[in-house]
């Protein structure tokens, strides 16, 4: 190498160097650095645009992600065995081909002489055990297709320049199309926005500042789920099984897992209502017409996106009896792209092998797990379908209570407010579709009775208190019904109602 460049002009040689150095830089627009007429002699061959040639340098670099970059051999001689080593060797080694695509004309025919803006990555996958070598792929040319973008418009920007030496830089697009993956649906899914719904949202609601809901997303996700699958079962005249969510948490493997027995998801399903933010399977007018009387708890069909919240990569498998063979969904981070195979019914748990979904969530390592039991007590007061939760292989615990008074009683009790009908009382009472309870105390010098006060605010912090609304069971405000912020003891709930659980901003 020394002596090719010992007889270089030592200014080109430092150039050289820069952009040499250029491609794992950010610096890349610095014109000043990068010059775009850079001069070396009079002649005109002796001036450069070294900004472009930084820029092809990155994009080349980008770009070269065939198998020739892995050869079997060498990964055999090395014994490569660290998991990621391992995914960036597959995602690399699946990569057959990185070529211009060919453009169409008007008539959809091919035309040679047409300049390409578009780089078609072709790849092969096979088998589940390559999955996340997809995703790595799939990652990866979200971040190539950026810097794509970013270098088209540093050209654009250098072309404006006086004594640019300009050169052409048509590649704009990155086409995946090409990628195949084996064992898989061949439709690569992603989230998409029901845009009437997701403005709604917006505009009339608090967006989600609680990482907690996402329990609360999830489990009330199932509960209309087997809600939904008891009609079902009861127009056809069929004897309904118990309804069951059950919540996993493994503390080691850091895996958050919900499990219904409720409706699951046709293929249809998941790419209309799972996958479209916004839309909601209950609120579709075919599921109005059929039920017109079912009421249920969400609302906006945004639960599985609030999982991102804790979580980047979520697996799920739901089994629908409309379909013979059951959905596997593999998601990888919120904007990635999504695969879906089909698994046969014979192979899947139990709890879910009649009908329903396990939403499983690999919970990053910065999300603080321990408030889970109390973060469910927080918002599943009264499910109408049993919910429980192990914690690390352990016994079940129920979540809720059979009833509001249930739930005032329990509190009092344990807090040394024994309720016996002659210190403290709890009554419960129903109007229409609304039931609320409330605590009272006897007022010994006045032989009355009034309603019972929260202590403090720091009582409320501390303490799970029940105080609130409810829809359907499910805590939606934490103030005393009726009341901005009031701290009577009192808890209410609302069922069959137009009414839902929303996005707002609660107190913790």
């Amino acid at each position: 190498m020394e002596g090719i460049l010992k007889d270089l002009d030592k200014m080109f040689k430092i150039d050289l160097a820069m952009i040499c150095e250029s491609h794992h830089k950010d610096d890349i627009e610095d014109f000043t650095k990068y010059r775009v007429d850079n001069v070396y002699g009079n002649d005109r061959q002796e001036k450069v645009n070294l900004n472009y040639i930084a820029i092809i340098l990155r994009v080349a670099d980008l770009l070269h992600i065939t198998k020739d970059r892995t050869p079997s051999i060498t990964r055999r001689l090395i014994n490569i065995s660290n998991p990621k080593s391992v995914i960036e060797w597959e995602k690399q080694m699946a990569v057959r081909a990185v070529q211009p695509k060919l453009k169409r004309d008007g008539e959809e025919n091919i035309n040679k002489e047409l300049e390409s803006d578009t780089i078609e990555i072709t790849a092969y996958f096979e088998g589940a055990e390559n999955a996340e070598a997809y995703f790595g792929l799939s990652s990866y040319l979200q971040y190539a297709r950026k810097e794509l973008q970013k270098c088209n418009e540093i050209v654009e920007k250098a072309r404006k320049k006086e004594g640019t030496v300009a050169y052409k830089f048509p590649w704009r697009e990155i086409d995946e199309s090409r990628i195949t993956v084996i064992g898989f649906e061949t439709k690569k899914l992603s989230f998409t926005i029901d845009q009437e719904n997701i403005l709604q949202l917006l505009v009339g609601h608090t967006l989600y500042n609680d990482s907690s809901v996402v329990v609360r997303e999830l489990v009330q996700n199932a509960i209309d789920a087997v809600k939904l699958q008891k009609r079902y079962e009861h127009e056809r005249g069929k004897l309904s099984n118990l309804g069951l969510i059950q919540v996993d948490w493994n503390q080691e493997k850091r895996e958050l897992s919900f499990w219904d027995n409720g409706t699951g998801m046709t293929m249809f399903d998941v790419e209309n209502y799972l996958l479209k933010v916004g839309a909601s399977k209950y609120r579709d007018a075919a599921i109005k017409k059929q039920f017109p009387d079912f009421s249920s708890i969400s609302h906006f069909g945004i639960g599985i996106l609030t999982c991102f919240m804790i979580a980047n990569d979520i697996d799920i498998i739901t089994n629908s009896e409309e379909q013979e063979d059951v959905n596997s969904i593999n998601l990888r981070k919120v904007t990635g792209s999504y695969l879906v195979r089909r698994i046969k019914k014979v192979d899947v748990d139990r709890r879910i092998k009649e009908h329903g979904t396990m939403v499983k969530l690999y919970v990053r390592n910065d999300v603080d797990m321990s408030t889970l039991e109390r973060d469910l007590r927080k918002w599943i007061v009264i499910p109408e379908i049993p919910v429980y939760l192990t914690m690390n292989d352990e016994d079940k615990i129920r979540i809720g209570y059979d009833s509001l008074k249930e739930a005032l009683v329990k509190f009092l009790n344990e807090t040394g407010r024994t309720v016996d009908g002659e210190k403290y009382d709890v009554y419960e009472e129903t109007e229409g579709n609304v039931t609320i309870a409330y605590a009272v105390r006897h007022l010994r010098y006045l032989s009355d009775w009034c309603l019972l006060e929260i202590d403090s605010m720091q009582e409320r912090k501390k303490l799970q208190v029940p105080v609130g609304t409810c829809v359907e069971g499910i805590r939606v405000e934490f103030t005393t019904p009726g009341y901005k912020d009031c701290s009577i003891l009192a808890i209410a709930n609302i069922k069959n109602s137009k009414y839902q659980t929303n996005v707002a901003s609660v107190l913790t």
